[in-house]
């Protein structure tokens, strides 16, 4: 079940899952701070990725606003700092996947090697810290990002662009 994967990266079960056949016009999903719910609309889901993205996305929401005591605004630093965790994980544990090619596949992964080395070796905590943040941040753009140019990456090879 969806709660049990998003459970794999948010060991508090302080929160709901629902999957929705409504068609919101703007939303793929919706997390309700003052029920701690999260509802997940899939109809124009085409994959399992996609829909565990769209729950990870509103997971963060709701350790953001457990986090904050308060509803924070949403898609600000601390909700980006936690989606990318939260994609980290996922990732590695297979909950998700990367879409993309393999030439993006490869900067990526060099992009991360890059953090992590300036991680090991910095001087100071604060340096450290802001690399961590910076590594996690990489991985939460990384799935949007990839997906879309990946898409223009297939679109060009199909003469659409």
């Amino acid at each position: 079940s969806v709660k049990k994967e998003l459970l794999k990266l948010y060991q508090n079960d302080d929160f709901t899952v629902s999957l929705s056949e409504d068609v919101p016009k703007r939303t793929l999903g919706d997390y309700r701070y003052n029920e701690n719910h999260i509802t997940i609309y899939y109809k124009h889901m085409t994959n399992d990725n996609d829909l565990m993205l769209t729950a990870i996305h509103e997971l963060a929401h709701h350790k953001d606003y457990m986090d904050n005591g308060r509803r924070p605004k949403p898609h600000l630093g601390p909700f980006k700092d936690i989606l990318g965790r939260f994609e980290r994980i996922a990732t590695d544990l297979g909950i998700i996947k990367l879409i993309n090619t393999p030439e993006l596949e490869e900067v990526y992964k060099k992009a991360l090697e890059l953090g992590e080395a300036i991680v090991k070796f910095s001087k100071t905590d604060d340096v450290a810290d802001h690399t961590r943040a910076m590594v996690d941040r990489l991985h939460g753009i990384n799935k949007m990002s990839l997906r879309h140019l990946a898409k223009l990456y297939n679109s060009d090879k199909a003469g659409m662009i």
